[in-house]
């Protein structure tokens, strides 16, 4: 046949010796390899990332980028009168408002200086497994090293971040992300508000609440001086360093639109919010 390997060896149909079977072996193994190569089946990991640029491609795409940079770090937080210890993404609780609109390109960068991993996970929003923020999918940020999260958001809505580790979200490292639909209509003001039941510094702590929780034929643990809130002035307490900082390109036209905020996070006071100047 056209294209098959050839042998030198000549076969006798009424007499095979060994060396012909042989011989018959090779021919054979050869064929089968050239058919082989010539047809390569992908691996499974080629074939989930290609369907990962598949989908990646078709979500909408504005050109616009919105960076920011969030650093995860123990702080002092003025809750109203006591100044407490606890976890926050730079110097407040909740995090700074991260705001997008469809289709904008979210490039967040998140320095771990926690004394353990963490992670940053995007609640409600379709991104991709491996900028989720959660294990196995996306590995957790080591203590001390930096991560970068890229990835498209595809809806508008109200969502919020927080980390997929521990109790790292219920005690203060959390903020809104706001994702804007430049064809919905401008409001005049918008209150972004964040709830959280908050009991850290005030009472007993996560940890000792989780350990209740978690063995309930036991003893209520309870609270330990540590989570007993300090009388520091809040103009005393120790602040952290550069807050984290967020650039956005709203939709042009004025305040963005008002949303329905779910229960997520901490503010006693809802404060009114104005979108930013519209940027090109």
């Amino acid at each position: 046949m056209p294209g098959q390997p050839t042998s030198d060896v000549t076969f006798d149909r009424t007499r095979l010796t060994r060396r012909g079977f042989m011989a018959a072996g090779i021919a054979g193994g050869l064929a089968l390899t050239a058919c082989s190569q010539t047809k390569p089946e992908p691996s499974g990991s080629a074939r989930m990332a290609a369907a990962v640029d598949a989908a990646e491609a078709a979500r909408p795409h504005s050109g616009r980028t919105v960076t920011a940079t969030l650093t995860s770090q123990p702080v002092q937080i003025d809750l109203g009168g006591p100044v407490v210890r606890t976890l926050a993404f730079g110097d407040s609780i909740p995090g700074p408002v991260l705001r997008a609109s469809i289709g904008d390109q979210v490039v967040v960068t998140v320095k771990n200086r926690l004394d353990h991993p963490t992670s940053v996970h995007w609640h409600g929003i379709a991104v991709r497994n491996d900028m989720d923020g959660a294990e196995p999918a996306t590995p957790n940020i080591a203590a001390g090293h930096d991560f970068t999260y890229r990835f498209s958001v595809p809806n508008s809505g109200t969502y919020w971040a927080h980390p997929h580790t521990g109790l790292d979200e219920d005690t203060g490292l959390y903020l809104p992300v706001i994702v804007d639909d430049p064809t919905e209509g401008n409001y005049d003001a918008e209150w972004i508000v964040v709830l959280d039941d908050w009991t850290d510094g005030v009472g007993k702590s996560p940890q000792q609440l989780y350990g209740d929780l978690s063995n309930p034929n036991k003893s209520p643990m309870p609270a330990t001086s540590e989570t007993t809130p300090t009388t520091t002035p809040a103009s005393e307490a120790s602040t952290s360093e550069t807050s984290p900082t967020t650039s956005t390109s709203p939709a042009p036209g004025g305040p963005g639109p008002r949303r329905e905020v779910p229960a997520a996070a901490t503010s006693s006071v809802a404060t009114p919010e104005t979108s930013p100047t519209p940027t090109t």
